[in-house]
Parts: structure tokens; C-alpha cells; sequence
């Protein structure tokens, strides 16, 4: 493009960079910036995108005080920067911080639908549900139809217990997806935390023939565990070991698998399924922790590495890879992180 003061052409690559920016197209967004300055945009809008788009990507640090002070002195983008600090803390894995920005945006923005999730998504991650069951509800409220409140809020209801709920928020979602695998194998775990284990096993053998690994693994679980229930241990035991076989880190198929060997007499082989339950359950909980401690020490990268550790002990390798991604982001020098990566290509 020639160079020289355009101001509607300028305008229209700046709205195409905010929404690049906001689809997570981070390239497309510098790009588009870059021809907004060239046409003569607004050098300090462009500055201030330019700012939103490192700190979406978890590059907080270096701006999060000016950015802070903008939406304190009432910046007409202040929802816009809000969002961002939301976006950019969770991928930093800072969950104290991105909840602050969430309730600084919702007061802002009561009905913020994408607010209401994250607020949601940021409890889930800290193991907050009373406060992740009130966020999805409030956003389910105020978007029934969008593809995921309904899902988050039967999620979470399922994790609370509440079996009725869930199941008719699944049941309704199924209707529109008949053939989805995990609404199914979610309307089974209702099923079974109700106690109907006929439906369950009717709904089991609806699945589709092509399951992905983790939901075949998740479906010989369930079978299991209703076999375990009606006291058809030998079923049972078939069914949990193929489930371990496929998933390995699942703690409560391992727990499972414990118990129908217990009940079949095999003393050793259930205390030894039984002892990598807890370590997985172990893991699962000093994880938690870690998530909280770094709001507190958001620079501590031998946190962040030991998180990453325990990720890969629980077969979470993409979570591992971002964490050690997060340690780059700090130290870009950091010889464990490299060699951690390195080892998980």
C-alpha cells in the first residue's frame, strides 16, 4: 500500500487488527496494524493494540501497571483491556489475577457473557465450583443458546452432583447433537450417579463405533463402574483394566479397578492399583495448589517447572508444554524448560 494519510482505510485495517486480535490471530493482527500506522492511524490506539496483543499472549509484566492505571482513570477501551488482562493472566496461569480483571470487567459489563465464562473457567481451574456453578449459571442465563454456557453449566453441575440438573441440560443439548460421543458418555454419568443403570447401559451402547481413545477409555470406565455396582466383579474387572489400559492417569478408573480387584481376592495387584490412585490423586491436588501459589510468586519459575513435571506424570502434555512455555516467558535462558520441551516434541 502507498504511504500517506488515509484515515478511512487506516480505520478499517485498525478494526480488522481488534478483531484479529480478539480471535487469538496474533500475526494477522500486527500485520493489519502495521498498515493502519503506515496510512497515518492513530499512533496511540496502535500502540495500545499493539500493547493488547503481547498481553493476550500471557506478556503481562511489562504493561499490566499502565494497563491497570488506564481502566482506573475510565480509558473509553477499559472493557477491551479488561478483557485482555483476563485473556493474557490465564494463559500466564496467574487465576487471582485474571478473576480480578473478570470482576473489575463485569462491573463494568454485568452482561458480559464471555466474562461470565471465564469467570467460570478461572474457578473450575482453582476448585472454586460453588463460584464456577454461579458463574455458568448466570451466563446460561443470559445466553441460553450459546454454544457453551449450557455445556459449562451441565459440566459443572455434574462435578457438583446434581444428576437431575445435569442430565436435562445434557439431554437438551443432545437433541441438537445426537451423535456427539461426550454428550452421551455425560447423559451416562448421570445415569449412574442416579442409580439407573439400565438407561446407563442403554445409552453406552448408543456410542458411535468411532471413539477416540479417551472416550473408549471413558466408556469401559463407566461399564465398569456399573458392573462394580451390581456386584458383577469379574465384568467389572475386564471392563476397568481395559479402561486403564487406554487411560492410565484417570484416578478414579484406577480407584475403580482397586476395588474390583479387591473384591476378586487379588490382594496385591489391588493395593498396587491402589497405590497409583493416590499418587495420581496427589499429584492432581498439589497441582491446585501450584495454580494458586503462582498469583502469589507469578515470577517463581521452579514453580512453574514442577508443575509442568506433574502435568506429564498425569499425561497432560499439552498443559506440561504451556506451563514450560510460561517459564520461557520469564527466563527465555532457562536450560530445564528447553530440555523439557525438547523431550516432549
Amino acid at each position: 500500500l502507498a504511504v500517506g494519510r488515509h484515515p478511512e482505510r487506516a480505520a478499517l485495517h485498525f478494526r480488522a487488527a481488534r478483531t484479529a486480535r480478539r480471535g487469538d490471530a496474533y500475526a494477522a493482527a500486527v500485520a493489519h496494524l502495521d498498515e493502519c500506522e503506515k496510512l497515518g492511524g492513530s499512533g496511540q490506539d496502535v500502540q495500545l493494540e499493539r500493547m493488547l496483543v503481547l498481553v493476550q499472549q500471557g506478556r503481562i509484566e511489562p504493561f499490566e501497571r499502565q494497563l491497570r492505571q488506564a481502566v482506573e482513570a475510565d480509558h473509553p477501551d477499559a472493557g477491551l483491556i479488561l478483557e485482555a488482562l483476563v485473556y493474557g493472566s490465564i494463559s500466564a496461569v496467574r487465576f487471582g489475577a485474571a478473576f480480578e480483571a473478570t470482576e473489575k470487567l463485569l462491573e463494568r459489563e454485568p452482561n458480559n457473557v464471555l466474562a461470565w465464562i471465564w469467570r467460570g473457567q478461572i474457578a473450575v481451574q482453582v476448585n472454586a465450583m460453588p463460584r464456577a456453578l454461579e458463574s455458568y449459571e448466570r451466563a446460561y442465563e443470559l445466553a441460553p443458546d450459546h454454544p457453551r454456557t449450557g455445556h459449562a453449566l451441565a459440566e459443572t453441575l455434574l462435578l457438583q452432583g446434581r444428576y437431575r440438573d445435569a442430565q436435562a441440560l445434557f439431554d437438551s443439548l443432545s437433541r441438537k447433537h445426537p451423535l456427539d460421543a461426550d454428550l452421551i458418555l455425560r447423559r451416562v454419568q448421570c445415569h449412574r450417579g442416579l442409580g439407573e443403570f439400565e438407561n446407563a447401559l442403554r445409552a453406552l451402547d448408543s456410542l458411535p463405533s468411532s471413539l477416540t481413545p479417551a472416550q473408549q477409555a471413558q466408556a469401559c470406565s463407566l461399564r465398569g463402574r456399573i458392573e462394580l455396582a451390581r456386584e458383577q466383579f469379574e465384568a467389572a474387572e475386564r471392563s476397568l483394566r481395559k479402561a486403564v489400559d487406554l487411560a492410565p492417569y484417570d484416578r478414579a478408573g484406577m480407584s475403580a479397578w482397586a476395588d474390583a480387584l479387591e473384591r476378586l481376592g487379588k490382594s496385591a495387584d489391588a493395593a498396587a492399583a491402589r497405590l497409583r490412585a493416590d499418587k495420581l490423586e496427589k499429584d492432581g491436588k498439589r497441582l491446585i495448589a501450584i495454580s494458586r501459589q503462582i498469583d502469589a510468586q507469578p515470577r517463581d519459575t521452579a514453580l512453574r517447572l514442577e508443575a509442568a513435571e506433574i502435568c506429564q506424570r498425569l499425561g497432560r502434555l499439552t498443559e506440561s508444554r504451556h506451563w514450560l512455555e510460561t517459564v520461557l516467558a520469564i527466563d527465555a535462558k532457562n536450560l530445564d524448560a528447553r530440555k523439557q520441551l525438547q523431550s516432549l516434541r
